[in-house]
């Protein structure tokens, strides 16, 4: 696949070993793909943690968001 060929070839040029998805479209590009190493993306932990912060605020107690 086209879209894999840049992540393939830091693998093996580059060695990496994980991936940052740090942009808004990368993630959707890549959501139901799987690829050879981790995948990180920003955006879940960014909604996640902000899901928590609104939460809290709101005296909201959910152990599920813990």
């Amino acid at each position: 696949m086209i879209k894999h060929m840049v992540i393939e070839r830091l693998i093996r040029e580059e060695k990496i070993e994980a991936v940052v998805l740090g942009c808004t479209e990368l993630p959707l590009m890549y959501a139901d793909d799987k690829l050879p190493i981790p995948v990180f993306d920003t955006l879940q932990y960014l909604m996640r943690e902000s899901l928590i912060i609104c939460l809290r605020s709101e005296n909201v107690s959910d152990p599920e968001i813990r």
